[in-house]
């Protein structure tokens, strides 16, 4: 979808795609192991019923975590071989200031960037309108979310129970 953008690595991005590799890596173990241990952990002195909030937010990062790690390692991967791939992110949840933002401009790039010239364009090249084709766009990733839960939860998994 972006064919105006370089396809050359520059020089110096695999280095610094590495040091973002190693940064989530060490992120996501971090939060894992946080996680991961007692049930009676309570960050800062936090009360119980905040407890349910930091492990929401502990959730949130070690997804998002995860998702960069496996991002940071194919742009790795595409940068050995001398091309400069796309971002899989910007800054989600450090940078964007609603919701809207987190998903709608920064979370998952590569996706949104499918959605946009495969959904979104054609229906608005179709005559509708940003309403309908947002709604399509929305659909598809609906759609894209129930397939990939169905992969990974084969045997547990029934149709719109994620």
């Amino acid at each position: 979808w972006s064919q105006d953008k370089k396809l050359k690595s520059a020089p110096g991005e695999l280095g610094a795609q590495f040091r973002h590799f190693i940064g989530h890596l060490t992120l996501l173990s971090a939060l894992l192991s946080v996680v991961l241990s007692a049930d009676d952990f309570f960050p800062l002195g936090a009360a119980p019923y905040a407890l349910r909030l930091v492990g929401c937010m502990a959730q949130l990062w070690a997804v998002y975590s995860f998702l960069a790690l496996l991002g940071d390692a194919g742009r790795l991967n595409t940068l050995m071989q001398g091309a400069s791939p796309e971002q899989c992110f910007d800054a989600p949840l450090l940078a964007s200031r609603s919701f809207q933002e987190v998903w709608g401009v920064r979370w998952n790039l590569v996706v949104h960037g499918y959605l946009k010239s495969l959904v979104y364009k054609p229906l608005r090249a179709r005559g509708a309108s940003g309403a309908v084709a947002v709604l399509g766009s929305f659909l598809a990733s609906g759609l894209l979310h129930e397939y990939t839960f169905s992969l990974h939860n084969r045997g547990a998994y029934k149709f719109g129970s994620a």
